[in-house]
């Protein structure tokens, strides 16, 4: 299992971090991507940062 899937499930299935869920919530890929964030500069794409 890679480490960034390993992350993912403990924050899924263990932490049930509360604040992943009201990012999700808002979307906030979506606000990442309106407000001209951009990949290259960080090296994910906006997904991968929440």
């Amino acid at each position: 299992m890679r480490l960034d899937n390993f992350i993912q499930t403990a924050m899924n299935n263990v932490l049930k971090n509360p604040v992943l869920s009201v990012l999700r919530d808002i979307n906030f890929s979506s606000i990442l991507k309106q407000s001209n964030f951009i990949k290259r500069d960080i090296g994910k794409s906006p997904y991968l940062i929440i």
